[in-house]
């Protein structure tokens, strides 16, 4: 792993995130990003940090954008994480912000379905 590399960034950026510093996870998710457009985790920590400094806006943007890449693909259930948090805190509508959770946790249980137990799990 290098200092250099989006995903070692990336992985500072989310310590830093759960550590409380969100102004700083976000500029480093932005550094990440610069080093590698694709790194979905950059992207998806970006959205968070988005939401946990209230702009919501802009994290309803960054959320749409995602979810045009991913329409062909089928659902991805760390978008639709991220679309249950940002619908609680921004429109405090429970019945959508607990569908979209619940089809969260619906997809990963089926991405994971058979799989071992491991650190992807």
């Amino acid at each position: 792993l290098s200092p250099q590399s989006a995903h070692f960034v990336t992985e500072y950026a989310n310590q830093k995130l759960m550590k409380g510093e969100v102004d700083e996870a976000i500029q480093l998710f932005k550094k990440a990003l610069e080093i590698d457009e694709t790194e979905e985790e950059a992207l998806n920590g970006q959205i968070f940090c988005q939401i946990a400094l209230e702009n919501y806006s802009q994290a309803e943007k960054e959320l749409e954008f995602l979810n045009e890449i991913q329409q062909g693909i089928g659902k991805n259930s760390k978008l639709l994480f991220l679309s249950g948090v940002l619908t609680w805190k921004s429109k405090q509508n429970r019945a959508d912000s607990l569908r979209a959770l619940s089809d969260s946790a619906d997809v990963h249980l089926k991405s994971v379905q058979n799989m071992p137990p491991s650190l992807e799990y």
